[in-house]
């Protein structure tokens, strides 16, 4: 989430939107540049360098999103047909969706579809 003027909102200003789910993040420990469960390895939520475009910017933790989608596509029982991409990615959009509220985004017409 950016400010109008360019630059990331504070991680107080995300927690506090409606953007994140806050059965997500009650019970967990925020530094000033991430939040996580105390008890993991990786925090849920953290601040960075972009891959690509190497500006500043949150990102959800991606080292367990992989398996947590795998997991999910593993119980589907045409996960393996002709639309695996598609079934990929609707498998990774409900493992962000228990953290980040997905209906509160004004998504463009036709951008996406769940059929």
């Amino acid at each position: 989430m950016i400010l109008l003027g360019g630059s990331p909102l504070s991680l107080s200003d995300i927690m506090h939107t409606s953007l994140l789910r806050k059965h997500a993040i009650d019970g967990m420990e925020a530094t000033a540049f991430s939040i996580g469960d105390p008890t993991s390895n990786f925090p849920l939520l953290s601040f960075g360098d972009h891959p690509s475009l190497g500006s500043q910017c949150w990102y959800l933790h991606p080292c367990e999103t992989g398996s947590a989608v795998e997991e999910m596509l593993a119980a589907w029982p045409d996960a393996g047909s002709q639309d695996s991409a598609r079934h990929w990615l609707e498998a990774w959009f409900l493992v962000l969706s228990c953290v980040v509220d997905l209906g509160g985004i004004s998504w463009p017409v036709g951008y996406v579809r769940f059929t």
